[in-house]
């Protein structure tokens, strides 16, 4: 009943060995191939990488050689709709003439792309095609539900230097002009994000959609990102900035009363007005925090994480059969976790990577306060020595197995004196000293869902196992341990 391997993320053993998945030092960048225009390189992290990749859907068509949309991100009730335009400024026309042909030619079309491809996604039978021939329908998950949320994003890319030169500044950023009504800015170089009076689109220009990416890289973080500079938005009849990558490094810098990063400061600074015009240039000024340029360092701990994301999508691409439901919302799940949450977890797994303990297991468990957004949650590290636990090393699967009754058997104890937590994560590592080899897996459990049966059954090996006598001191964790220390909050 729970030998077996039934809702378990099991890696296998051949992987890279542990040392390597710790050598964390860089980001998201590391699973991508180079790009060669700002373009390919947004498109590239967004399918490629641990950002968004479970949740992508690239190249949908609506009819033969028709694309919907250049990118469709379905996160749970979220839809995100991006289209990406490339054209080149004409130097020889007058800047007016030329700022509104690149303007038709980009932000132009790509809100009617997305328009379109809205209307197909959000319709009662939708149809779309994972071919350009339209003979494969897309899956049936991104149009199960109606979504509740939908953020458009148009890449405008080909005026970085035209705009540089136009403002003679130091960034190549376009001036934002938002004004609900849809009123169209006067002035080149300059965009209104409500581009029909309607819902805003999120237009990222040369430099912020790769300055956006820079900082913003898990989905969570990106859709609040999107979510609060909307709402900020809306609050003004008018409002001007130097660009989205000032409105980037003021999200980043302050904390909402919510305790989330947004805008809340830069409201107050309204005064109660219904019209901003903030001039501020602190972009150059925030690039050179000791918060942002040690920001690799600092996260590298986080990237296990996203090293782990990337290799349970592997597995699901190579698979031949479909995707168990279970493995896929274990995918899901680890992928929906924001950067400070990664960090926290990455911190704790590379500490107890260290501990080397002459035992057939070692076991840590980190887990939420009640009453805060995490704090359903449990985090369980496991170390199995497989040349303690039996002589029969090569038989990995048996000994994952063990790993993943131990994973359910510290829930069942982690639940029996902590009744607020209801999920959990448990990254195993199953260790072959003599061989110097080592494999890693990946469980998420929710005892609420086990039998009566595994239950008692849990409860008899958890006896048996001794799992928490020896333990030392409970600690909960507070994800504003883990925040950048410079946030004015």
């Amino acid at each position: 009943m729970l030998g077996g391997r039934g809702g378990r993320w099991g890696i296998e053993a051949g992987l890279e060995p542990t040392a390597q998945l710790f050598d964390a030092s860089t980001g998201i960048d590391n699973h991508v191939d180079m790009p060669k225009t700002p373009g390919e390189a947004v498109i590239s992290i967004l399918t490629q990488s641990a950002f968004l990749r479970p949740w992508v859907f690239p190249n949908l068509f609506y009819k033969p050689g028709k694309e919907a949309a250049d990118l469709i991100v379905r996160f749970g009730d979220i839809l995100l709709i991006a289209s990406e335009k490339t054209s080149q400024f004409q130097f020889d026309l007058a800047p007016d003439s030329a700022w509104n042909r690149w303007h038709r030619r980009t932000v132009l079309a790509g809100a009617r792309q997305i328009v379109g491809a809205e209307r197909r996604l959000t319709a009662p039978i939708p149809k779309l095609f994972t071919d350009a021939k339209c003979l494969t329908p897309a899956p049936t998950d991104l149009f199960a539900e109606p979504p509740k949320e939908v953020f458009r994003v148009i890449f405008a890319h080909g005026s970085g230097l035209s705009t540089q030169r136009y403002f003679q500044a130091d960034t190549a950023g376009l001036r934002i002009d938002s004004q609900p009504d849809g009123t169209p800015p006067a002035t080149p170089f300059v965009i209104n994000p409500f581009i029909d009076g309607g819902a805003p689109f999120h237009i990222l220009d040369d430099y912020s959609s790769i300055e956006l990416f820079r900082f913003v890289d898990t989905a969570p973080d990106l859709f609040n990102y999107l979510r609060k500079k909307e709402a900020f938005l809306r609050r003004f009849e008018r409002f001007r900035c130097h660009g989205e990558h000032e409105l980037i490094q003021f999200y980043l810098r302050h904390l909402d009363r919510d305790g989330e990063h947004g805008f809340d400061k830069l409201i107050d600074l309204a005064g109660g007005y219904r019209r901003l015009h903030w001039t501020e240039d602190s972009y150059a000024e925030f690039r050179q925090w000791p918060v942002v340029k040690h920001r690799l360092q600092d996260d590298a701990p986080s990237y296990i994480v996203d090293r782990f994301i990337n290799k349970l999508a592997d597995a699901q691409d190579k698979r031949v059969s479909p995707t168990p439901e279970h493995e896929e919302q274990s995918l899901r799940k680890l992928a929906s976790f924001n950067r400070t949450t990664r960090r926290m977890i990455g911190t704790n797994l590379m500490e107890f990577a260290e501990l080397d303990e002459e035992r057939d297991y070692t076991s840590r468990i980190t887990f939420g306060i009640e009453g805060q957004p995490l704090g359903k949650f449990a985090f369980i590290y496991l170390c199995v020595r497989a040349d303690l636990l039996t002589d029969d090393t090569d038989n990995i699967e048996r000994i994952q197995d063990f790993a993943y009754l131990l994973a359910r058997v510290h829930s069942i104890f982690v639940t029996d004196t902590h009744p607020h937590i209801t999920d959990f994560a448990c990254f195993h590592f199953i260790k072959d000293k003599p061989r110097h080899r080592s494999s890693e897996g990946l469980s998420f459990l929710r005892p609420s869902e086990y039998t009566p049966e595994e239950i008692s059954y849990l409860r008899e090996a958890l006896a048996e196992i001794g799992v928490g006598q020896n333990r030392g001191p409970s600690r909960t964790f507070e994800l504003r341990e883990y925040r950048n220390k410079d946030i004015d909050v």
